[in-house]
């Protein structure tokens, strides 16, 4: 009997470096935890500049939140830079390996995980 399963509360999305370990263990986790998980790796899938901007609302953040500081492109390029929501947008949406991650989503909720005691905060966005 197939069973068919709603795309709305059910699915976890993690938005991920695939090569990661650390984002690894966090998927590893998830699908310990849950059924319904949906990996997104960012440095083979293209995202949108739009998508980012959802994920930003989703996290309650700006773009310029979104980035990883201690990314070498950022550290390069954009240490310095003074730049519009749009124009972080752009630039995230170019240099995958600048944003920060992993990224779990749940519904119109997300959260970053910056360190493996952060899957706590998981908790507030399962319930």
């Amino acid at each position: 009997m197939l069973k068919i399963v709603s795309m709305a509360s059910n699915y976890i999305k993690i938005f991920m470096d695939g090569e990661n370990r650390i984002h690894q263990k966090a998927l590893a986790w998830l699908q310990s935890q849950h059924d319904h998980i949906v990996e997104i790796d960012l440095m083979k899938e293209p995202i949108t500049p739009r998508r980012l901007e959802e994920l930003a609302a989703e996290l309650n953040c700006t773009a310029r939140d979104m980035v990883n500081e201690q990314s070498e492109k950022f550290q390069k390029d954009y240490a310095n830079a003074d730049l519009s929501e749009h124009d972080w947008l752009t630039v995230l949406a170019h240099n995958h390996d600048m944003i920060r991650m992993p990224i779990v989503v749940k519904d119109n909720k997300a959260v970053f995980l910056d360190s493996p005691g952060d899957v706590v905060s998981l908790e507030d966005l399962f319930n």
